[in-house]
């Protein structure tokens, strides 16, 4: 079985002070569906993701539905 490793993700709907994304929340959506269709392209049995999914305790609803939404659709089409 092939497993895809990746980092710790640290996904959120703000923006760090010192980037200089236009549409931060875009930009970790645009990564996190790469590391999905990777996966799925190469056939990998599972992702392990040694960390955080979010960023802290208080990720707003609609961040972690967004990335669910990405889960199911991507992986489970």
């Amino acid at each position: 079985m092939k497993l895809l490793l990746t980092g710790d993700w640290q996904l959120r709907f703000r923006k760090p002070e010192m980037r200089l994304d236009e549409n931060y929340f875009e930009t970790q959506a645009g990564k996190v569906r790469q590391i999905l269709e990777i996966a799925e392209k190469n056939d990998c049995g599972a992702i392990l993701q040694p960390g955080d999914f979010f960023d802290g305790v208080e990720t707003p609803w609609f961040v972690v539905q967004h990335y669910m939404k990405m889960l199911i659709d991507i992986l489970f089409d």
